[in-house]
């Protein structure tokens, strides 16, 4: 069963939401989060911001930084009060052409060691240190951990039940994303929370460093967003590692049996990948064992910890993540910064990340990118 709970949480205000509630973090760079804080006090990079936007202070000065930029944006009236009782919510993001609407709320900690909330994937220390810190520091959460349950009749007729009240918040994101909360109404919640419990387990799609560093810190519960597997859309997370090499591109591309390529393009097909490094492109064809293995774990195993000497994706600095919703040039171009190689892949599907996540393994880290991401800001939940 998924014990989803009702939260007090804080929403951003409408009048002040387009301003406070920005791209997601992941999608940019340090210099572009650095330069959407120092833009505007009232952006949230304000308060997310980690060392890495932030190398010439201290780490203890920037977490001072993150809690007076919340206490500002709270103080100043950029949220409404905490919902009390506390309350479920649904949060609707919708681009051009994909729509996913989750229901938030607290997931208990204690459903992660239980096996109710399952991963996918393995989480990379630093950025595990780094967000216990800032859980410490702020005592809040404000980035809903992305979950996938399998489809259930009863949840949507009870989502749709609740879309009928007019919503808290409406407004479109400076990414052109469209943005949507609704408050379920006390007719609705307790249904709600029923209809959820009989999904069965919870995966983990996106946050999978928020929840590990969230167990670290001892806080009993989680802000989650559930969002049904058949609204999901998941793109690849593509790799980047840096020189110096064991060797030249062309070398590698060699040893792998790739095939000159004709540019930039997206894999067209599971056991597809694309290698880029010096100005060139070359094609490759992943063992992927008939399907036993998934593109990703073929890329880690075969061509990263037995070429590329990167035996700890955990650790390894040298290995950097560009997101499947970026231009390719983003990635040659961080290849061709730090002299070595980038690898394009094809992206997993919810169904194989579900087996994976069941089956009790964890993939490498940062395997999928979950699009439209949900946002850091709309909620705040003190913790």
């Amino acid at each position: 069963m998924v014990a989803l709970l009702p939260c007090a949480a804080r929403v951003v205000d409408g009048a002040w939401a387009a301003r406070v509630v920005g791209p997601a973090y992941d999608a940019l760079s340090a210099a572009e989060r650095r330069q959407l804080a120092d833009g505007d006090p009232d952006s949230f990079f304000n308060v997310v911001r980690s060392p890495a936007d932030d190398p010439g202070l201290a780490p203890a000065a920037v977490l001072d930084a993150a809690a007076a930029a919340l206490g500002r944006l709270v103080s100043t009236g950029r949220y409404g009060a905490v919902a009390r009782p506390p309350r479920l919510f649904l949060y609707r993001l919708r681009t051009a052409d994909h729509e996913q609407i989750a229901v938030v709320g607290d997931l208990p900690t204690s459903a992660v060691t239980s096996g109710q909330v399952r991963p996918h994937e393995r989480t990379r220390t630093a950025k595990e240190d780094e967000l216990a810190r800032h859980l410490e520091r702020l005592a809040m959460s404000s980035s809903p951990v992305g979950l996938a349950y399998r489809p259930s009749p009863a949840v949507d007729e009870l989502v749709a039940a609740a879309r009928a009240e007019a919503p808290v918040v409406d407004f479109v994101s400076p990414d052109g994303v469209s943005q949507t909360v609704w408050v379920v109404s006390e007719a609705v919640q307790p249904a709600l929370v029923g209809a959820l419990a009989g999904v069965g387990a919870a995966y983990i799609v996106d946050g999978h460093h928020r929840v590990a560093a969230t167990v670290r810190v001892g806080h009993d519960a989680f802000l989650g967003a559930l969002v049904p597997s058949d609204q999901l859309r998941l793109l690849a997370y593509h790799r980047v590692v840096g020189g110096p090499l064991p060797l030249t591109p062309p070398e590698l591309a060699e040893a792998l049996g790739g095939i000159a390529g004709d540019g930039p393009h997206l894999p067209h097909r599971p056991g597809q990948a694309l290698l880029y490094g010096g100005g060139r492109w070359w094609e490759l064809a992943l063992d992927t064992g008939h399907g036993r293995r998934l593109d990703v774990v073929a890329v880690d195993e075969d061509v990263l910890a037995a070429r590329l000497g990167v035996a700890d994706p955990r650790a390894d600095v040298r290995l950097e993540f560009v997101p499947g919703h970026r231009d390719l040039a983003r990635l040659s171009q961080l290849a061709d910064q730090r002299g070595g190689v980038g690898l394009v892949l094809h992206p997993p599907t919810v169904a194989q990340l579900m087996a994976e996540a069941d089956a009790g393994r964890t993939l490498p880290p940062k395997s999928t990118w979950f699009e439209p991401k949900l946002r850091s800001g709309v909620f705040v939940v003190s913790r």
